[in-house]
């Protein structure tokens, strides 16, 4: 992370939340859509 900041020229902290922030998004979405796009196809 620390990497990433330094060559985004931004903040450790706000780029750790970012990525946990997307973890936990794909975590408890990734299910719920891959239901529904199989629903739709059928």
């Amino acid at each position: 992370m620390s990497l990433t900041s330094e060559t985004l020229t931004l903040s450790v902290p706000l780029v750790t939340a970012t990525q946990t922030l997307r973890l936990v998004l794909v975590l408890f979405l990734a299910e719920p859509l891959y239901r529904y796009w199989k629903r739709r196809g059928e």
